[in-house]
């Protein structure tokens, strides 16, 4: 747990050379959580749940970064971290300008959880096997980038209410019940998304 701290890591040292490693945290209720922090990098982190509790979550942390991408002499290189077997993977609330990219979610009862939390980026993280909503954005989240992600197996690929300005984007989403559920949200998009055997598309 991290609290009124900032620019704080967890996970791989900001100018180690590959590769890289964080740190393997399992069998525990919730795994990273951080409160009131600013300029949070998270990456790298294997977290593996008792289906109980959150993997990641902010509360009143702005500027984060969970999970990342480097190129080294061409090749990208994944910073992201896997997260499974929780109640929630990734939880936001009320924590602005966060990035959550590249990570790797599965067998999570709710995928990423944005609440309260402007201008969120979520973007190239892969989804498995989550029972409810892969991605879920509510309660007044506003201009928030859901892009290129890959969902695979969810009641809800993304399920959004009360978000204004919301962009959804070029995601993949096979095998979940809705594609993409929006409501009570203005100026919402919804471009190049590929939804396949579902139920209700949008």
């Amino acid at each position: 747990s991290v609290r009124n701290s900032d620019n704080v890591t967890i996970g791989r040292a900001a100018l180690a050379l590959p590769p890289f490693q964080g740190n393997d945290i399992s069998n525990f209720r919730n795994g990273i959580a951080a409160k009131n922090a600013t300029d949070l990098s998270v990456q790298l982190n294997s977290i593996t749940g008792i289906n109980k509790g959150t993997g990641i979550a902010l509360v009143n942390s702005d500027d984060a970064q969970i999970g990342d991408e480097l190129s080294l002499f061409g090749f990208p290189i994944s910073l992201g971290n896997t997260v499974s077997n929780f109640v929630t993977g990734i939880s936001l609330r009320q924590s602005n300008d966060v990035t959550i990219t590249n990570n790797e979610l599965a067998n999570n009862k709710n995928g990423i959880q944005n609440k309260k939390s402007d201008r969120t980026m979520i973007s190239d993280n892969t989804l498995t096997n989550t029972k409810n909503a892969a991605i879920r954005i509510f309660n007044k989240s506003d201009d928030v980038q859901v892009l290129d992600n890959e969902i695979n197996g969810a009641d809800y690929g993304v399920l959004a209410s009360d978000a204004i300005g919301l962009n959804v984007a070029g995601n993949q989403i096979t095998d979940v019940y809705t594609g993409v559920d929006s409501t009570r949200g203005d100026n919402a998009k919804f471009t190049g998304n590929t939804i396949e055997n579902t139920e209700i598309g949008v």
